[in-house]
């Protein structure tokens, strides 16, 4: 049975702008940034089940400090560049604001 056309929830992004990083070096505001975005992402499944986050907002000094992070990834597809950020449970694309 197909209940694709029951799917009305629209896709969302996940906004960690107002998340002030903690640590005293970059690695450890990385790090700090990294979990934040993993327990917000795994968070949107707990008690009433969403889709996961296709697009993650975030600010130039967030994406400067996440810059090195495994998670984060490069991609270019029919001449275009994507960037992504990669989470154990998804993936989402990068909007700097």
């Amino acid at each position: 049975m197909d209940f694709s056309s029951l799917y009305t929830e629209k896709s969302y992004a996940l906004d960690i702008t107002g998340h002030k990083a903690k640590g005293r070096t970059i690695e450890e505001k990385a790090d700090d940034l990294d979990k934040y975005i993993n327990q917000e992402v795994k968070a949107t499944q707990s008690v009433v089940v969403r889709a996961y986050p296709d697009k993650l907002k975030m600010t130039v000094k967030q994406y400067r400090t996440l810059a090195k992070q495994e998670s984060m990834l490069h991609q270019e597809w029919e001449g275009q560049e994507y960037y992504l950020y990669r989470t154990k449970y998804n993936i989402m694309e990068i909007e700097i604001v």
